[in-house]
């Protein structure tokens, strides 16, 4: 009688083969959960960006005496509004393009901002973090809506930054609209 010691090749390539299955599942599992991690980050800060925004200027609009009317909402958005608060002091939205480090566009990737001018401070309303910040686009903007009272439609459309659009990978980019109507309150 022979005492058998160790493992035969078939037993040992039906292990081998079992363990790579296991190990190439566990390995999509980990990629998938990753990206839907990175999907949700992104979404989240579109979605962050834009409620801010729409909420600054809808606080600061139905705060104000006045404001300039902008363009026809059947002419299209106007890139820009001023806004007069009750100390008759003006605050400017506008909707620029900047580069990365959040000057002025001259050359390379550029990304487009909406910012609050106030008392000659200047504050990004959006992250312009070329990667992981939002890009505002191009059909953002203000437009009036009625005359008697000011009602003003603001639209915004956010999607990630411009370098994370330019990835191959399609899952990862994502575009949110925020539009809201709003009532000036105060007297001109």
């Amino acid at each position: 009688m022979m005492n058998k010691r160790g493992f035969t090749l078939v037993e040992l390539l039906v292990t081998v083969s079992v363990l790579l299955i296991a190990v190439g599942i566990a390995g999509d599992l980990i990629i998938s959960v990753i990206r839907s991690y990175n999907k949700t980050r992104i979404l989240q800060e579109i979605e962050q960006n834009g409620n801010y925004t729409i909420a600054k200027i809808t606080h600061d609009f139905k705060n104000a005496i006045g404001a300039t009317a902008p363009t026809d909402c059947s002419s299209g958005a106007s890139p820009q509004i001023t806004i007069s608060d009750s100390d008759n002091e003006d605050i400017t939205y506008s909707i620029e393009t900047r580069n990365g480090s959040g000057g002025a566009c001259s050359s390379g990737t550029c990304t487009t901002v909406m910012t609050r001018t106030y008392n000659g401070v200047e504050e990004i309303m959006t992250n312009y973090d070329l990667r992981d910040g939002v890009d505002l686009a191009e059909s953002a903007g203000f437009c009036t809506v009625s005359d008697d009272p000011l009602t003003v439609k603001i639209e915004l459309t956010l999607t990630n930054g411009p370098d994370s659009l330019n990835s191959n990978s399609k899952s990862l980019q994502a575009r949110t609209s925020f539009d809201t109507i709003v009532q000036l309150r105060g007297v001109n």
